[in-house]
C-alpha cells in the first residue's frame, strides 16, 4: 500500500493499519454511500470480517445510518450503509486581517449557520480573547443545532505549521493557537494557511475535484498558492511552501515588504492595483476609473472596454502568466484555478495569462494544463472545514473519535 503524504509514521504498526482501514471505509462511504456491505468490502479491498469490525466501531460513535431497501427477494430486507453526517458538527473559522468569519458545518460540508465579525484587537492577546469570546458566543447561540462538536478549524494568512510563525498584519512569536483554543473547547483543534486550505476545499468540493494534480492561486492582499499533488495538499517538511507572491517579476520594480524588489505581489495584489490607478489619475489618464474604486469595480470597467482599466487587467494577467508558466514547467498540473476580485474580468485576465503561458512554458506541459476560475468563491470558511475533512479521509480524526468513545 502506498501511503499519502499526509500520513506520518509515528504510530505503532497495528494502530497505523487500523487508521488506514478506517480511512479506506470512510472514503468509500463518503463517496458512494448508501452502499451494501459486500460492495463496501470490494471497493475498500478489506475482508468482510474487517468491514464488520469497522462498521461496529463507526456505529458505536453514531457515524453510520442503516437503510433498509423496500424491495426484497425473500428473507431479511437488504441493508445499505451511509454516513450519519448530520450527527456531527464542525466549526470553521476564517481569521482575516480585518474580519472574522465563523461557520457551522455537518460532515457532508453543509453550511448551517454563518456569522461575520469586524475584528477588534490591539495586539495578539486581545485578538486571542476576541476569537475565544466570538467562538463561545457562536457555540452558545447555536447550541440547539449542535449535536456533537468534533472539531474547530481556523485558517489565516501567513506561515502556519503546528504553531503560527508569521502573520502579515500582526507580530507573532510561535503563537500556539492550538493549545490556547484546546484549553477552552472540548474538541480537536486544527489551524492552517488560508490559501492552502482553499486549494484543499476546491479539490474536495469545487472545480478541481475531477483531477489529482492542481494549483489554486489566490490574489487578494497578497498572492499565494495551494498545490495539490496526487490528491494530497503539498505542505513540505516545514509546513509551508508555494509563496509565489515573492517570485521576482521585475528586479527594478518596487520594493516588497519582504525586502526584495519587483515581487509578483508588488504588481498584481489588490493594493498595488489601486495604487497604480491613483498614479495614472495623477498623470491625467482618460478613464472612468476613480481613486476609491474597488478591484471589482475596476474589473467591471475593464469588461466595459475602458482602455486604462483593460490595460491594468492585461498587465496583471501578463505578470501572473510569467509565474504560472514557471509552475507549469515545474509541476505540470492538470488544472490551475484562480480566485480573487480580479476574476470579475475573467475573459480578459485569462486570455492575457494564456498568451504568456504558451510563450514561456513547455508546449507538452501547457497544452495539458487547464487554466480557469475557481468555483468556491463565496464561502470563506469552507477552507477551514476542508482541513477537518482531510483528517477524516486519512483516518486521523476517526481514530481519535473512536478511541475517545471507548473511554466513556
Amino acid at each position: 500500500m502506498i501511503l499519502p503524504a499526509s500520513y506520518t509514521p509515528v504510530l505503532g504498526h497495528f494502530d497505523l493499519v487500523k487508521r488506514l482501514n478506517y480511512a479506506a471505509v470512510y472514503q468509500v462511504l463518503d463517496k458512494e454511500g448508501p452502499i451494501a456491505r459486500i460492495q463496501l468490502s470490494q471497493k475498500s479491498q478489506l475482508a468482510p470480517a474487517s468491514i464488520t469490525k469497522i462498521i461496529r466501531s463507526f456505529e458505536h460513535i453514531g457515524l453510520i445510518n442503516e437503510i433498509e431497501h423496500q424491495v426484497s427477494t425473500g428473507g431479511r430486507r437488504p441493508v445499505s450503509l451511509e454516513l450519519a453526517s448530520e450527527n456531527f458538527h464542525v466549526i470553521g473559522v476564517r481569521l482575516g486581517r480585518d474580519n472574522l468569519d465563523i461557520g457551522l458545518y455537518t460532515l457532508n460540508a453543509k453550511l448551517l449557520v454563518k456569522k461575520n465579525h469586524a475584528l477588534i484587537y490591539e495586539d495578539l492577546v486581545s485578538l486571542e480573547e476576541f476569537l475565544v469570546h466570538s467562538l463561545e458566543t457562536f457555540i452558545l447561540e447555536n447550541s440547539h443545532i449542535i449535536k456533537r462538536k468534533i472539531a474547530i478549524s481556523v485558517t489565516m494568512p501567513g506561515i502556519i505549521g503546528d504553531v503560527v510563525y508569521y502573520l502579515p498584519h500582526l507580530a507573532v512569536n510561535k503563537w500556539d493557537l492550538v493549545s490556547k483554543l484546546s484549553s477552552h473547547f472540548d474538541c480537536q483543534i486544527y489551524i492552517g494557511n488560508h490559501v492552502r486550505s482553499l486549494a484543499l476545499a476546491e479539490h474536495y468540493f469545487g472545480s478541481t475535484q475531477d483531477v489529482r494534480d492542481s494549483i489554486l492561486i489566490s490574489i487578494h492582499h497578497g498572492v499565494g498558492a495551494g498545490i495539490i499533488l496526487n490528491g494530497e495538499i503539498l505542505l513540505g517538511q516545514k509546513g509551508n511552501l508555494a509563496e509565489i507572491g515573492h517570485i521576482q517579476i521585475d528586479p527594478l520594480g518596487p520594493k516588497c515588504h519582504c525586502g526584495q524588489f519587483g515581487c509578483l505581489e508588488t504588481v498584481v495584489a489588490n493594493k498595488t492595483i489601486k495604487e497604480k490607478v491613483a498614479r495614472l489619475l495623477d498623470e491625467g489618464a482618460d478613464t472612468l476609473l476613480t481613486r476609491d474604486m474597488s478591484i471589482t469595480q475596476i474589473s467591471s470597467l475593464a469588461i466595459k472596454n475602458d482602455k486604462i482599466a483593460m490595460n491594468i487587467i492585461k498587465e496583471a494577467g501578463n505578470n501572473l502568466g510569467k509565474v504560472i508558466a514557471i509552475l507549469i514547467n515545474l509541476l505540470n498540473p492538470q488544472k490551475i484555478v484562480i480566485t480573487g476580485e480580479l476574476i470579475q474580468a475573467e475573459a480578459l485576465l485569462l486570455s492575457s495569462i494564456q498568451r504568456v503561458v504558451e510563450k514561456e512554458s513547455l508546449d507538452n506541459f501547457n497544452k495539458s494544463t487547464e487554466i480557469s476560475i475557481a468555483e468556491l468563491r463565496h464561502d470563506s470558511t469552507l477552507g477551514a472545514f476542508a482541513l477537518v475533512k482531510r483528517r477524516l479521509l486519512n483516518g486521523e480524526l476517526l481514530s481519535q473519535l473512536i478511541e475517545m468513545k471507548k473511554t466513556y
